[in-house]
């Protein structure tokens, strides 16, 4: 027998609508649309190719179409998503899905996961549901970094012997700079076209996967894109620790404070955190407000040795971790300080019998669900969980047990 939990209401420190308000923003005026575009496969007819704007993903994992569209239309907006508030957000549908709603309006499958996700939350923050170069010139602090743009044009793109010295130009510093460093590709998801080189054996590895990819990126030239330099490849020299900075920008400019830092959040060490890091987050909030961006940032931070920050990446826009600031006090309120995001891992158990194999949890409000898609026969359920716990030591029990569950 199915009991059905009943955990009380997710209250968030703020929305989107609220950081989208702040200064004289309208949040009226902006609908929200997560539809994580893919490099080269059209994951679903809803969902075109863009060909201005062209992305890379050389090291994601060999997938079908099917996941690619799970992942890309599903799973992410979901996340994205669960912050939004009483906002307007866009779902794209999925093609062969076999799962239409009948005539008389009964939802699917899809419309009954994200229903869930973001029932989860207090009403009046429910989402009203409608079914890297730049960086390195932008003058913020950055590792020394050299970048490599392609010099070749529109018309040459058809010239293969113009395009194999092109490729050869361009790959020239992967060859001569010395170990370690990282090479990044001008746009990709989740790390997808970042590659780090610690020894010789990764610089041939990167040599085989860029040259193939530079080779792509020069085929994905024409006029209407030649002027964004959309094939390039940056190099970058490597500093080891790693912090994530969640901001956001007022349409004023002004920096909002207290969004949080870090995948894996500790929320005793946000203060110094905070006051690590203000000086910087000012400096990403005056560059992003010249660009007339406001809105959510997350930006990718590492610390030298001698103690200096420097800005290794920004997503510009609602990253997959951005949630944990507004999760804020829901977790502290229960005694929960350390939280980290278990994402886009499947499962071959449904959503209910495996909220029921962790129903402490669940009522208790150290396991938050921000994406479930139930898949159809033969393939895995995709979710996306916040595990909470009081320390370090508790967090890594909790992680511990759920991790026997995802499908290798």
């Amino acid at each position: 027998m199915t009991i059905k939990l009943s955990p009380k209401p997710v209250l968030l420190d703020y929305t989107l609508r609220d950081l989208y308000s702040l200064d004289g923003g309208q949040h009226s005026d902006i609908v929200l649309a997560y539809a994580l575009p893919s490099s080269r496969i059209q994951v679903a007819s809803s969902l075109p190719l863009t060909g201005k704007y062209v992305y890379q993903n050389p090291m994601a994992q060999s997938t079908s179409t099917k996941s690619l569209a799970t992942r890309f239309l599903r799973s992410s907006p979901q996340r994205c998503g669960f912050i939004a508030g009483e906002m307007s957000l866009i779902f794209f549908e999925i093609d062969d899905d076999g799962e239409k709603p009948n005539q008389k309006g009964t939802p699917t499958v899809s419309q009954i996961d994200t229903t869930e996700i973001y029932g989860q939350l207090a009403p009046h923050q429910r989402p009203s549901l409608r079914f890297k170069p730049a960086l390195a010139l932008s003058g913020l602090p950055t590792p020394k970094t050299i970048i490599i743009e392609t010099q070749i044009t529109p018309v040459q793109v058809h010239d293969p012997c113009a395009v194999d010295e092109e490729v050869r130009r361009m790959l020239l510093p992967l060859y001569k700079k010395g170990i370690p460093f990282v090479v990044k590709l001008p746009q990709a998801n989740s790390s997808e076209g970042t590659l780090v080189l610690k020894s010789e054996h990764d610089r041939q590895r990167a040599g085989e996967v860029l040259k193939d990819e530079i080779r792509r990126m020069i085929h994905e030239l024409h006029p209407k894109n030649h002027h964004l330099n959309p094939c390039s490849l940056v190099f970058q020299d490597f500093v080891e620790e790693v912090d994530g900075l969640l901001l956001a920008v007022a349409i004023s400019g002004f920096l909002i404070p207290d969004c949080g830092l870090g995948g894996c959040i500790s929320y005793l060490e946000q203060p110094q955190l905070k006051a690590n890091f203000t000086e910087i987050g000012n400096e990403v909030a005056e560059y992003l407000h010249d660009q007339e961006y406001f809105g959510p940032v997350g930006v990718d931070i590492i610390v030298d040795s001698n103690g200096n920050s420097f800005i290794i990446d920004m997503n510009i826009r609602v990253s997959g971790t951005y949630h944990l600031g507004c999760l804020r006090s829901h977790f502290v309120q229960r005694g929960l300080f350390e939280v980290l995001l278990v994402s886009s891992i499947d499962l071959e158990v449904g959503k209910h019998e495996f909220q029921q194999l962790f129903e402490n949890e669940v009522v208790e409000g150290s396991m938050l669900f921000t994406s479930w898609t139930t898949n159809m026969p033969e393939r895995p359920n995709n979710a996306a969980i916040c595990l909470a716990a009081a320390d370090k030591f508790e967090l890594e029990e909790l992680v511990t047990r759920v991790e026997i569950f995802p499908v290798n």
